[in-house]
């Protein structure tokens, strides 16, 4: 004879157990493959701030270092240097004799730093990212919307101070960390070398933006997985409490009053 209907019947016990040992392993491991996620993604970025910055601070030099060499060649114009020599006759027992090459005079001269502080701001990161430059004692320099006659400190710049003092932390490049705001950023950070040979010139790059929005995606994934596993832990507990009442009422239900009374008993 066909079977018209194909039934499967297992007891609740049998389905509990199956149901741990397949839903349990698989949340935890969906939510442990979020974290790390979350991990990867919060690296690569920073990888990314640090390459960001540090592209920065090499064309901030760059463009610095152009503004001398310029500076310098009209410093070494024959029409420059016979004009200073000139001036210099009324002096000729304090400056030097004619023909040492050495120091006879100074050309003050104004570089327009525009361009270098436009190109910096074409540099877009997302929605609330922002690439600056700050001195050593954290003013900012350029940023949008800032200028140095603001006087403003950067809060990005007290957050890396430390890691600027360790090899480790200007190695690294980027951090995360909480400003005062009460947001977490992930900030990178490089050092444009200029200080060295241009004492007023301690310029460094930060690159700044909310960690939310770093994160955001795998954020969410993790939100879900976590939110899956703890469901699922959930419906567990309620179907073992299920079980375990619903075994107990049953040996309950086949208990006779002679048994019960034996029961008492003894």
């Amino acid at each position: 004879m066909p079977l018209d209907t194909l039934e499967f019947r297992t007891s609740f016990q049998k389905l509990l157990v199956a149901l741990i040992l397949i839903l349990v392993p698989l949340t935890v491991f969906g939510f442990y493959v979020a974290l790390q996620g979350d991990s990867h993604i919060r690296q690569s970025s920073g990888e990314n701030f640090r390459s960001l910055t540090f592209t920065a601070a090499e064309s901030t030099s760059a463009f610095v270092g152009g503004c001398v060499r310029d500076v310098s060649v009209i410093a070494n114009t024959p029409g420059p240097v016979q004009a200073v020599s000139v001036a210099n006759h009324q002096y000729e027992h304090l400056i030097l004799q004619e023909g040492t090459g050495k120091f006879i005079g100074a050309v003050t001269a104004m570089a327009d730093v525009s361009p270098m502080f436009a190109q910096l701001n074409r540099r877009q990161i997302g929605r609330t990212g922002r690439l600056f430059l700050v001195r050593e004692d954290g003013s900012v320099i350029e940023a949008p919307g800032v200028t140095p006659a603001m006087k403003i400190k950067s809060e990005e710049y007290a957050a890396i101070r430390d890691a600027l003092g360790s090899l480790r932390g200007r190695e690294a490049g980027y951090i995360f960390a909480t400003l005062p705001n009460r947001e977490s950023y992930l900030i990178g950070f490089a050092d444009t070398g200029l200080k060295e040979a241009y004492p007023n010139l301690p310029w460094i790059v930060l690159a700044s933006q909310e960690a939310r929005e770093v994160t955001g995606p795998v954020r969410n994934m993790t939100v879900f997985a976590l939110l899956v596993m703890i469901l699922a832990l959930l419906m567990l507990s309620l179907l073992g409490a299920h079980v375990f009442l619903h075994g107990k009422m049953e040996l309950d239900d086949i208990e006779t009053p002679e048994d019960k009374a034996r029961l008492t008993a003894a």
